[in-house]
């Protein structure tokens, strides 16, 4: 139950963000940074973050 609201509150945080960022940039979609694998930031579309999340992947860039 705890980890299925959290998932839920980073989609709508993911979800604001891209308007924010869809805004600013003019364009339909935006790219999200995640870190992937907890190894390699990369970029994707918002369509494409649940599916990481899902997975394992995180919000944000990876920190070395």
């Amino acid at each position: 139950m705890k980890r299925t609201v959290v998932v839920f509150v980073l989609l709508a945080l993911v979800a604001m963000a891209a308007g924010v960022l869809a805004l600013a940039g003019g364009t339909d979609t935006a790219d999200i940074a995640l870190c992937h694998k907890g190894q390699k930031t990369i970029l994707v579309d918002e369509n494409s973050v649940p599916a990481h999340l899902a997975h394992g992947d995180f919000l944000g860039a990876c920190e070395f």
